[in-house]
């Protein structure tokens, strides 16, 4: 019984208080804070959810340094992206390997959740925003980054498919 009416309090307080307030109580509620990233082929897009800061960097290993000076120290975050065609697992390795809390978060996931919110607009910015939203809704979801080998396994999986398609084509 005391679960759903400190839920209900905790709405209350959240709903009468001031912009600076909500900040001060989302930072006591998630100890962490989170940063969606959308990440394309040429660019980055970022939203930082405490600080509700938004950027974009180059898809480059300058921009996952400069991504990397703006968020801070390792273990204050979680860090989400989507699956975009391997765009994602530059900007992945290097964020894990410096030891931040990054997650992969499904696709559909993120789509479900916009619509139940009603935020059906389709862009970059829009969408790191959204991803923040979510992994603050749902902080335990999302996967790690796999093993190395399981990275390679699934490129080498991957050009079989390929050249499969390909010797189907060139058979008929």
């Amino acid at each position: 019984m005391l679960a759903p009416l400190l839920f209900y309090k905790l709405e209350q307080l959240i709903g009468a208080s001031t912009p600076e307030h909500k900040k001060e109580i989302y930072i006591m509620i998630n100890e962490k804070d989170f940063v969606g990233l959308d990440v394309g082929k040429f660019e980055i897009f970022v939203f930082i959810g405490t600080s509700a800061t938004a950027f974009s960097v180059s898809n480059t290993p300058s921009g996952y340094a400069l991504i990397q000076n703006k968020i801070g120290k390792p273990g204050a975050q979680i860090i989400a992206l989507e699956p975009t065609g391997s765009y994602e697992w530059g900007v992945w390795e290097t964020l894990d390997r410096a030891e931040y809390d990054v997650r992969q978060i499904s696709v559909a996931h993120v789509r479900a959740f916009a619509r139940a919110t009603g935020a059906l607009a389709k862009t970059d910015p829009i969408d790191a925003r959204l991803i923040t939203k979510f992994m603050a809704f749902r902080p335990d979801s999302g996967r790690k980054l796999p093993a190395k080998k399981l990275h390679i396994l699934n490129a080498l999986s991957s050009k079989h498919r390929q050249m499969v398609e390909v010797r189907k084509c060139v058979k008929c």
